[in-house]
């Protein structure tokens, strides 16, 4: 079955991918208006999540 814990951390993992997801998302929109400096900050700001996510994980 699985344990309360188990259960928290699917949770945890899952509203991580939806936090990447969104980011994923809101980068590319910012990509196509925004150009080359603020695709440098976005690129930041995904490596700090993933690292937390992994870390996480």
């Amino acid at each position: 079955m699985g344990t309360n814990k188990d259960k928290f951390r699917t949770r945890e993992s899952i509203r991580s991918r939806q936090n990447i997801d969104m980011v994923i998302s809101l980068h590319g929109r910012t990509c196509k208006t925004e150009g080359k400096a603020q695709q440098k900050v976005l690129n930041e700001h995904l490596q700090r999540i993933l690292a937390v996510t992994v870390g996480a994980g």
